[in-house]
């Protein structure tokens, strides 16, 4: 793979990480 592609994944897996950590703290403030 070439680096823009590991850099595009990177974000993309720091942006789903990110959305999961928005959902448990959802959870846990209700």
């Amino acid at each position: 793979m070439t680096d823009v592609v590991k850099s595009i994944n990177l974000v993309s897996e720091k942006a789903s990480g990110l959305q999961a950590m928005k959902k448990i703290l959802y959870k846990m403030v209700r």
